[in-house]
């Protein structure tokens, strides 16, 4: 709106005052202000809970905004629609994952503990971190993994996810190069990173008939003879 009251009425570019001021209308803002930033949280809070409680398909913007205690207006300033939202609270989720692995790592490599108690401790962190994650909403998961095979910015998301987990992988298995029994680093990191995420659903969505520590312990110690026996 500041573009078009300031115009002046001679020698203008039409096509460029237009452009600009579409330009200003359709930003969707980044929240600057501490009030801004809460009202961004709460619409992702909000609509976390209301994809996993009605679905995606069946959730609109109207919902996630009643949801979260704010204005259908609110949640339009801050994203141009429901997928965009998902696809942040997505993100989010990946990049947590992503970001307590590495610290981990980073942990390790400073103490340069690589006693076997060290390695099975790293082990179980990103095992069971795994299964965290999961548990922090079973049903978005289960929606996500949906939306994998209908909407192509979802799939890439999950790809982008899994190249950076297997790469990531890879490069925490080189921590202990000197004492891994395998051949193929890459192929090693592979293995592992589908024989976790597949236990963790079976468990998460197939109800799988072993649940619980021991199942994670029992893993954790399969993983640890394959890389180190």
């Amino acid at each position: 709106m500041v573009i078009l009251l300031n115009i002046r009425k001679t020698n203008i570019d039409y096509l460029y005052i237009w452009k600009a001021f579409m330009d200003e209308i359709n930003n969707i803002r980044e929240p600057q202000q501490q009030r801004a930033i809460e009202t961004k949280e709460k619409l992702k809070k909000a609509a976390l809970k209301m994809f996993s409680k009605k679905g995606y398909h069946k959730t609109n913007s109207k919902d996630i905004a009643k949801e979260a205690g704010v204005a259908v207006g609110s949640f339009y300033a801050y994203y141009k629609d429901k997928k965009e939202l998902f696809i942040d609270i997505l993100e989010e989720h990946f990049r947590f994952q992503d970001e307590l692995i590495i610290e981990k790592a980073n942990e390790i490599k400073a103490s340069g503990n690589f006693s076997i108690e060290k390695k099975k401790e790293f082990l179980r962190f990103i095992v069971k971190n795994i299964f965290d994650v999961h548990d922090m909403s079973p049903e978005f998961h289960r929606e996500t993994s949906a939306l994998i095979y209908s909407d192509p910015d979802v799939k890439k998301i999950k790809d982008t996810h899994e190249k950076n987990g297997y790469e990531y992988s890879e490069k925490l298995l080189n921590l202990f190069k000197d004492n891994l029994k395998v051949k193929d680093v890459k192929i090693a990191s592979f293995l592992i990173c589908r024989v976790v995420e597949d236990i963790v659903h079976s468990i998460k969505f197939d109800d799988a008939p072993i649940k619980g520590d021991k199942l994670l312990d029992e893993l954790v110690e399969m993983i640890y003879k394959y890389l180190f026996l």
